[in-house]
């Protein structure tokens, strides 16, 4: 049953992505499905998030662009995006209004003071060597009633800790325990560490429960089981939303 929803996936993808850009997961050495997850995917979570003020958008880590074009036929003026594979970034390019191709920890954005009234980093701090000092950096970009948009996987999630009580820490090619992550982060650190020192609040928190799989069954139960448990602990990817603390 696994290998025929697997097969279906990949032929979906075939037929609704573009070929040149489905050959591009061999070389980059990643199964279809992953390659799909990293740089096709379109980020549901984020638009939801999304205050109909904002008309213009950094997108750190946008990937092959499909998020930015959802956003720009809804209505967003301006989204730049920043991409470190060259070769996602010429996709990406199709899409959005200017594409930053580089490591973001040692690139500038080419940008003045107060240029966006949103910047998104979904699923990319936890891969920087210092993200606290790349968001303190990045601040002077905002408007002055800009937010970030951070997504990050939950490290306080039930499944770290029983990996930490067994005496272990298994590594994964993708997912919470992905062996590129550098940093880790809970909902409450990312408030007091990231957020805090630029001025910033959590305004609005989507949450993804998850206990064992990617099944409807199971995200269902994790839901209902955060109601009476700490609900924390069922959270496997938070979205979070910021405004200033001195927000008009």
């Amino acid at each position: 049953m696994k290998n025929l929803i697997r097969r279906l996936k990949e032929r979906y993808f075939r037929k609704h992505y573009p070929p040149e850009f489905i050959e591009l997961a061999a070389p980059m050495g990643m199964d279809l499905l992953d390659f799909i997850q990293h740089y096709g995917g379109l980020r549901n979570d984020v638009l939801k998030l999304i205050p109909a003020s904002v008309k213009r958008v950094l997108d750190v880590g946008c990937a092959s662009g499909f998020t930015g074009e959802v956003l720009k036929s809804r209505g967003i003026e301006t989204v730049v995006g920043v991409e470190l594979e060259p070769t996602i970034a010429q996709f990406a390019r199709q899409r959005l209004d200017d594409v930053i191709v580089g490591d973001v920890e040692r690139i500038e954005i080419p940008y003045p003071d107060g240029y966006f009234d949103l910047i998104m980093y979904n699923d990319i701090l936890e891969h920087l060597i210092d993200p606290w000092e790349l968001v303190k950096k990045h601040s002077r970009l905002l408007s002055e009633n800009g937010r970030f948009m951070i997504g990050f996987p939950n490290v306080r999630h039930f499944l770290s800790l029983l990996n930490i009580l067994k005496g272990g820490w298994d590594y994964q090619e993708i997912g919470l325990f992905a062996k590129i992550h550098l940093r880790f982060f809970t909902l409450k650190n990312v408030k007091k560490d990231i957020l805090a020192p630029v001025g910033h609040k959590v305004d609005k928190v989507w949450r993804h429960y998850r206990l064992f799989r990617r099944t409807s069954l199971f995200k269902t139960a994790a839901k209902l089981l955060s109601l009476y448990i700490f609900r924390d602990f069922f959270v496997y990817q938070y979205v979070i939303l910021s405004k200033s603390e001195d927000y008009k």
